[in-house]
């Protein structure tokens, strides 16, 4: 059991796929160069122990680095990181304002810079910013009510993400021209990473029609 334990821990998951290089990292051996500006945002149950294993691996190389965590799980965080906790599985202000400091500081990459993004779960509840028209309180709502239905976690994001400015890719598109590297910790079966913490990097078509059906399916739309 503990050798099973060790095996799938976050920090060493990072050390097996993770490797400096002279102009910048590689990831399973793919190089990427960073010509500009290389920054680090961990986001999930999982981001203390990525970060502090990422920076040790990049060593000094991190130009700003990043971490939202679930409360209770900030023991450790690398030199020179912003890091918050935040309230999961239901989305807290303090998750709202780290991730309106994160937004921030990717605003102004260009095409020199690399984002490195450390994602695993937790990350839907932790990184939160609603779309326009929308509050916390909406979104703490809608979270409870199909949480209290029995809402598998694919099906609770799939309504969330049409929710949020950040999720189904939405923090991939803010981060404009800079290049983006994920690594994704998954906590799904079947491992989509679209699911995984929502998805914040990788692409996905809006659907609010499914999202509808869903809140349907469970008797909460109203």
């Amino acid at each position: 059991y503990a050798s099973g334990i060790e095996a799938v821990a976050p920090g060493l998951a990072v050390k097996r796929e993770l490797e400096a290089s002279a102009d910048g990292f590689a990831v399973g051996g793919t190089s990427v160069p960073v010509d500009g500006s290389l920054m680090v945002v961990a986001i999930g149950k999982a981001a203390a122990p990525m970060a502090v294993e990422a920076a040790e691996v990049l060593d000094g190389r991190v130009d700003a680095g990043f971490l939202l965590t679930k409360d209770g799980h900030l023991d450790m965080a690398p030199e020179g990181f912003q890091a918050w906790e935040a309230a999961h599985p239901v989305p807290d202000s303090r998750g709202i304002e780290a991730t309106r400091t994160i937004l921030a500081a990717v605003e102004g990459l260009g095409p020199t810079d690399v984002v490195l993004a450390l994602i695993s779960g937790g990350g839907s509840a932790l990184f939160e910013a609603p779309v326009d028209g929308l509050t916390l309180a909406d979104i703490q709502q809608t979270t409870e009510l199909l949480l209290r239905a029995g809402a598998p976690i694919q099906h609770l994001n799939a309504v969330r993400s049409e929710l949020s400015q950040v999720k189904g890719g939405g923090f991939r598109r803010r981060i404009g021209a800079a290049r983006t590297v994920s690594l994704i910790l998954s906590d799904v079966l079947g491992n989509p990473p679209e699911v995984i913490a929502s998805g914040p990097t990788i692409r996905r078509d809006p659907d609010p029609a499914g999202a509808l059906r869903l809140l349907r399916h469970y008797d909460v739309l109203d």
